[in-house]
């Protein structure tokens, strides 16, 4: 993951879209773990 960012810095892009990428990477994330947490229950 780190390695990507450090790509797309290089790529130009500014630090606030890498900020909104991280947050609905996190998000997306968050979703998978109550999926799967429900299923189990």
């Amino acid at each position: 993951m780190g390695q990507t960012l450090i790509e797309l810095n290089q790529m130009g892009l500014s630090p606030l879209l890498i900020g909104v990428g991280l947050l609905i990477w996190r998000m997306e994330r968050r979703i998978t773990v109550i999926e799967t947490r429900m299923e189990v229950a």
